[in-house]
């Protein structure tokens, strides 16, 4: 396996069973890992690095490559390259040419790891949140049943919207004198 491999295939079969049971659209997973890798390298290991990050998920590969351009004279390394570092990797380059070279650090495994988790813990709150809203949004203007959870010293009421999300009924927006109780029943 290649120096930024992941451990296994079973890491992006995983990804991939995630995907389609939160149905999250896999290549958006993907990308916004890829994303997020780019994030993490400039953060480790030069924030001005030019670098573009790639993931094979039937390899379970993630690899990083560096994209520098060819120039006379160097003034930002993470940038750039001479001619002649160019043509020792392939002889053709010319000067103003992009050189795309591997630079996946060798402990870029836990990195790329940890950096996915969180982009997939991420992608997964945004997903359901936007299935929630979907739910909710088609019952817009109709009158559901809530129960109430918890009432705050300022009178708002915390009630739980048909076991699948929060919401909060404040004082102004109730029937005025009315009193509720945790565990109440409210048409919301």
């Amino acid at each position: 396996m290649a120096n930024g491999g992941i451990d296994s295939v079973e890491f992006f079969s995983a990804l991939d069973a995630m995907a389609k049971e939160r149905r999250i659209n896999k290549e958006v997973l993907f990308s916004a890992i890829e994303s997020a890798l780019i994030s993490a390298y400039k953060k480790n290991f030069g924030k001005n690095a030019n670098v573009r990050a790639t993931i094979d998920p039937t390899k379970g590969v993630v690899e990083i490559y560096s994209r520098k351009t060819v120039v006379e004279e160097v003034f930002d390394s993470q940038c750039e390259m001479t001619l002649a570092e160019a043509r020792e990797i392939r002889p053709q380059y010319e000067l103003g040419d992009l050189v795309e070279v591997e630079v996946t650090p060798n402990n870029f495994r836990r990195v790329a790891a940890q950096t996915a988790k969180q982009v997939i813990v991420q992608k997964i709150r945004e997903a359901e949140r936007g299935k929630i809203y979907d739910d909710f949004i088609e019952k817009e203007n109709e009158i559901l049943t809530a129960i109430v959870r918890r009432v705050d010293t300022k009178g708002n009421a915390f009630v739980d919207l048909m076991g699948r999300t929060e919401g909060i009924l404040e004082a102004g927006e109730m029937i005025p004198g009315e009193t509720l109780q945790e565990e109440d029943h409210v048409k919301v």
